[in-house]
Parts: structure tokens; C-alpha cells; sequence
């Protein structure tokens, strides 16, 4: 679809194009869902171009999903993992993370809806079917292959020079969902573009963990991101030393490489500037359940409640 230019009436036209967008993605979705949607048009954002690029089953077509136990483990140990996921009772994939991580994720999930956003190898989206959750749903959209749009990113960020921002590019996840018969569901979407209709409505419990830092917008991707949590969200975030102790909602911005040698980390946070965030999008109880005292980058997760 060729981008709309020249409007007399910009904001009309955003609206409609948009709500064009969203109605064909559900027509889509309810007839089995495409491999992939991308559609360009006139953005909200002092009139930068933005692309929709939504993927609502992600598994699709999962290459994975008749593989046999040898054949998955020589796959997980040539592919490049984050998560140690468990796949069989005898072999753990690589990777670095395999607990709670103090992110405090409720033990019993029973009755409950999930939503992982920023999946990557999908140890949380398991570790919530584990737990008993009635429904899973993963989200991520870098880590599964897709790009970023709309604005220049900073010119060290590896996919600006035909990089990729997860090399493994969701392979790892659809391995793992395959091997562990896995029921969640699989969705790649930006944050930015994140609604209630593309993950199967609002979730009662929400991880949102290792994601806000990376982001050019953050409180457009927590407006976004309240609007898919029924009840509870989990956060998890870096946090600066430098605006810890300050009483007042403050954000530390880096322009290049500042935090931790890495381009792709925008802004790093204080626990007043999150607070008064999440209240201003409906939360009515905010608590600080981990603090994570790092030397390289210093971590919080805070609990947050609408009612």
C-alpha cells in the first residue's frame, strides 16, 4: 500500500488509514492469520512515515514442529541463546539466564492470563505455562526479526549495517515452543503498535522485563503496554546512579554508547520517574519489589497494580 501524501486533512486521514489498518489485520487474524503483515502510512508523529509490520502467528509454519529429540538437541546447541530453557528432562540450552531473576512473578498463576513482552527465547512464556496460567501469550518483535522505523537510529546500532538485532531471530523460540509442545501463542509486534486485539485482549498478569531502556519512546511504549494489562504488570528496568537518589521523576538520556558500551540503550530511569509514570496510566499501587545493586547497570522491578 503506497504511503498517503498531501492531505489537506493529515489527522482525518491518520485516523482512517489506521483504523483501515487495525480492521484488515483483524479480518485477517480471525481467517487463520497471515504469515505477515506490513503496511506504510501517514504517522501521528509530526508527520514521519511509520510501517506497521505485524505478525499475529508468529508460528506459522513452524520448521521445528515434527523434529526429533536428537535432531533438536544438535539444533539448540548450534543456535545462539540468552535463556537456559529446559527442553528435554536431560538437556538445558546455553545461555545465561534461568531464574526469576527477582522479577517476584506469581508462583500460582492458576486461572490466570499471561503476556510476555520482549520473549526473546521464551523462558518466562514456559516458566508461566509451568505455573499453571490458563493462557500464555508471547510478544516480541526485534529478537524475532523485525526492524525498527519511523526515525534514524544511532549509527552504531548493528542492524544499520545489515546486522541483526538477535542473530538467532526467533529460531531459538520456535525450537523451545516446539520441543516442550508448548500451547502459548506467538505474536511479533513493536511495542509502539502494541493493542488489546493483536494479543488476545487484556492479560491479567503482564512482564514487560529488559525492554524500556532500549526504547527511543518509552512512556509511548507504557501507554502501550497498559493498555494490554488487566491487572498486574511486572517491570523491569535499569536505573542510574547518577538520578537515584533524586527525589524528583527523572530520565537520563544517551545519545551514543554511555550505558554499558551499547548503542542500543536510549534512556535509564529513577524510581520516582516510573512511579509517577505508571500512575499517570491507571495504576493505583506501585511497589519496588527488587533492586538490583550492579555495579555496569543497576536494575529495579516494580509491581504494579490497577486495582
Amino acid at each position: 500500500m503506497a504511503p498517503v501524501r498531501g492531505s489537506k486533512f493529515p489527522a482525518v486521514g491518520a485516523s482512517i488509514f489506521a483504523a483501515g489498518a487495525v480492521l484488515g489485520l483483524l479480518i485477517a487474524y480471525l481467517a487463520g492469520g497471515p504469515s505477515a503483515i506490513k503496511i506504510a502510512g501517514p504517522g501521528g508523529m509530526d508527520g514521519i512515515m511509520f510501517r506497521i509490520d505485524i505478525n499475529l502467528n508468529f508460528l506459522r509454519g513452524n520448521p521445528y514442529s515434527r523434529i526429533s529429540e536428537k535432531e533438536a538437541k544438535k539444533t539448540a546447541a548450534e543456535l545462539p541463546w540468552v535463556h537456559r530453557v529446559r527442553l528435554f528432562e536431560d538437556f538445558v540450552t546455553g545461555g545465561q539466564w534461568e531464574e526469576d531473576r527477582g522479577f517476584h512473578i506469581p508462583t500460582n498463576l492458576t486461572g490466570q492470563s499471561f503476556l510476555d513482552l520482549g520473549a526473546w527465547d521464551g523462558y518466562f512464556t514456559f516458566l508461566a505455562e509451568d505455573r499453571g496460567a490458563s493462557s500464555v501469550t508471547a510478544v516480541d518483535y526485534c529478537c524475532w526479526g523485525g526492524r525498527e522505523y519511523g526515525v534514524p537510529e544511532k549509527p552504531d546500532i548493528p542492524w544499520n549495517k545489515g546486522g541483526s538485532c538477535c542473530p538467532a531471530d526467533g529460531r531459538t523460540f520456535k525450537l523451545a515452543h516446539a520441543v516442550r509442545k508448548s500451547k502459548a501463542k506467538a505474536v511479533r509486534v513493536n511495542v509502539y503498535d502494541l493493542r488489546p486485539e493483536f494479543v488476545g485482549g487484556q492479560h491479567d498478569v503482564v512482564l514487560f522485563a529488559g525492554v524500556l531502556y532500549h526504547l527511543r519512546f518509552p512512556f509511548l511504549a507504557m501507554t502501550r503496554v497498559a493498555s494490554v494489562t488487566k491487572r498486574m504488570l511486572i517491570i523491569e528496568t535499569t536505573i542510574s546512579p547518577k538520578i537515584e537518589t533524586n527525589p524528583e521523576p527523572v530520565l537520563l538520556f544517551y545519545p551514543g554508547k554511555e550505558l554499558n558500551n551499547d548503542p542500543t540503550n536510549w534512556f535509564d530511569f529513577n524510581v520516582p520517574s516510573l512511579t509517577a509514570m505508571l500512575r499517570v496510566l491507571g495504576f493505583v499501587r506501585v511497589e519496588l519489589v527488587n533492586h538490583n545493586h550492579s555495579k555496569d547497570m543497576p536494575r529495579v522491578t516494580l509491581h504494579a497494580y490497577k486495582y
